[in-house]
């Protein structure tokens, strides 16, 4: 499901909205990680490589449906006519109540049709009639061309064979919540309980009464969705995110200032995305920011291009650089922290501009113009850390970054390897081996598993199948559950956090395999997230089966296991770092790349003088795989 929460900014009275589960954030480190000088191991790069090179299945809830349920073949829509609904109809709707996470029913009534639109409101709820043909005109005229015009068509005629996209306006969403698109109603309910089997949006009357500016920003951003759900089911949340913050921003919403946001906080990782409640909004902010800057420095085409790749994330977009002339990605996010900076304080300028959009000032990491000086910090990948430096005569910067950085910051059980499943929303990660359980009377799995998975929305399982892999049973263990609060789940699974405390910590497990001994099985471990948010995820060490003498500590090799979507690697990566600096005088901007050696180290003479007294260096990480912060140093002097 798409989930669609806003942070609150006390700027603005109006509840953000944004898609996902607010989550307590864990607490910032005390310490600031150390600089690592040694150089790292070719595991570390062996490690990258593996990493970079997975590519995640897509999640298929039909098909999964019928592996793990062993039905039949599964319509993929509900009616091919469109149901002739007419003003004044009432229908029964499940909904979702984010305040305690659980789905409920509701009746609403059709108070508006056209040939774009079935507007449903909840019963017992009153609208004024101006409000109303306002909100059509414009949601008509404005709001959904717009959307297509940027992004492309939603599915049509749709699981329901209607053209018409319903909105249904309802109270009982949560108080956090301003409105979302769901997936599961691009499905029928024999694969999802909880679809309305119709594509739908979901307004909070509550948090965006209609007409309001706030249900114009969030039918925009909620409409982007379900398109974006249609051209690419499996987008990094990072990317779909921006993208939904842009339509509303060219439909002339603005009202979340996620802008704002991030000006205010720049070291947050743009390939990622957090629902942490104190940093989601500086996340929509930066992938808001990026995705303006695309369509203005790429285009429109360049930008439906992107949206309708296969790749996703990073891979998603690099495709389409060579038809600008920008060699790589990492050359494109350089840019992009220039411009963002230039823009904010009207000198955007060629490449590093954007067309219309203002940026607010950004907040400087450090301001120095008092020297010498030596500072240590930490900068997240592919974030910014805007450093400024004053003076009218050259200044030498000597700069130290780490050349290690982990992955997850998570030791293996035993040894140094392990594997995982690779970070990724809509996804369905597969670790699988055969064996032969033939002359055994009794058999039993063994592992150890670190998890951090998103309680309630995704889900992790170990599956045993005896076909062939045509059908799927999930296993019992300790630690599963089969509680299935959104009909996310498919029996006994794992989710949530590994262990009793607040942090994810290793745990053994055990299932049983008796039930299959005496014939050959497939075993599988099996990890699957819906659209929305994924968290740090599923992580495998010591998997045994004592009775077939089985034993893999994933120290040496593959271990037999066909892997989609996981990786086998140790927790260390070579770190990487972009550094930039930016020359100002009172009427002219130059722009240096600052280039480091091997071991990310650097000394520079920064040419200021009476004429181009102020400059800002710009340092980012550069490590595409993990969200681990890098740790480095600086003097000037």
């Amino acid at each position: 499901m798409r989930k669609f929460f806003l942070s609150l900014l006390s700027a603005i009275s109006v509840a953000l909205v944004g898609c996902g589960l607010l989550r307590q954030a864990p607490a910032a480190p005390s310490v600031t990680p150390e600089i690592v000088t040694t150089p790292p191991a070719a595991a570390a790069y062996a490690n990258l490589a593996a990493l970079t090179g997975v590519e995640v299945p897509a999640r298929d809830l039909s098909d999964l449906t019928r592996r793990f349920h062993g039905v039949g073949d599964l319509p993929v829509v509900a009616r091919t006519t469109a149901p002739a609904y007419a003003v004044g109809d009432t229908l029964t709707f499940w909904i979702k109540n984010h305040d305690d996470e659980v789905s409920e029913e509701i009746e609403a009534r059709l108070i508006y049709r056209s040939d774009a639109l079935n507007m449903w409101l909840q019963v017992g709820q009153d609208v004024r009639q101006r409000a109303l043909e306002e909100a059509v005109r414009t949601l008509e005229t404005e709001i959904l061309p717009t959307d297509r015009a940027i992004l492309g068509m939603e599915w049509q005629p749709g699981i329901d064979g209607d053209n018409r996209v319903n909105i249904l306006h309802s109270t009982d969403l949560g108080s956090g919540v301003v409105g979302y698109f769901s997936a599961a109603d691009e499905f029928v309910r024999a694969v999802n309980p909880y679809s309305n089997e119709m594509e739908m949006l979901y307004i909070n009357l509550r948090n965006a009464p209609i007409g309001s500016a706030a249900y114009y920003d969030v039918v925009a951003h909620e409409m982007a969705h379900m398109i974006h759900w249609h051209q690419d089911q499996n987008e990094a949340a990072w990317v779909e995110e921006g993208l939904a913050v842009l339509a509303a921003y060219l439909n002339g919403h603005n009202e979340t200032r996620y802008d704002q946001a991030y000006a205010e906080q720049t070291d947050v990782q743009l390939n990622d995305f957090s629902q942490f409640d104190d940093m989601s909004a500086a996340h929509y902010g930066a992938s808001f920011l990026f995705a303006a800057y695309v369509l203005d420095r790429l285009g429109d085409e360049a930008l439906r291009a992107w949206i309708g790749h296969e790749e996703n994330g990073i891979a998603g977009i690099s495709p389409i650089l060579s038809a600008a002339h920008i060699p790589d990605f990492n050359t494109l996010f350089a840019d992009w922290t220039i411009a963002t900076y230039l823009q904010s304080i009207n000198r955007g300028t060629g490449s590093y501009a954007y067309h219309n959009l203002t940026v607010p000032r950004l907040d400087f990491a450090g301001n120095h113009q008092h020297f010498p000086t030596h500072v240590e910090g930490t900068v997240h990948q592919y974030a910014a850390d805007y450093i400024a430096i004053t003076n009218d005569q050259p200044v030498t910067l000597v700069f130290t970054g780490t050349q290690q950085v982990r992955l997850l910051n998570v030791p293996a059980h035993s040894g140094s390897a392990y594997w995982t499943s690779y970070p990724a929303d809509n996804g369905d990660m597969t670790l699988t081996q055969a064996f032969d359980l033939s002359g055994l009377s009794q058999a039993t799995l063994n592992f150890w598993s670190w998890y951090d998975i998103e309680s309630g929305w995704d889900y992790a399982y170990v599956v045993v199948s005896r076909d062939d892999g045509q059908t799927w049973q999930p296993l019992s263990t300790i630690y599963t559950t089969e509680a299935n609060p959104q009909g996310n789940s498919y029996g006994p699974a794992l989710t949530g956090i590994s262990g009793t405390g607040s942090t994810p910590t290793w745990v053994e497990q055990s299932a049983d395999l008796t039930p299959y001994v005496g014939q050959s099985i497939l075993l599988r471990f099996e990890y699957v997230t819906d659209q929305a948010v994924h968290l740090a995820g599923l992580a495998l060490d010591d998997i045994s089966i004592s009775e077939l003498g089985f034993f893999d500590d994933a120290e040496s090799d593959a271990g037999g296991w066909q892997a989609a979507g996981f990786a086998r690697h140790s927790d260390v990566l070579p770190q990487s770092f972009l550094l930039q600096l930016i020359l100002l005088s009172d009427d002219a901007v130059r722009v240096q790349p600052l280039a480091l050696d091997d071991r990310q180290q650097g000394t520079w003479t920064l040419p200021l003088d009476a004429q181009f007294h102020h400059a800002v260096l710009v340092v980012s990480g550069s490590t595409p795989v993990t969200t681990m912060p890098s740790s480095y140093a600086y003097e000037l002097r």
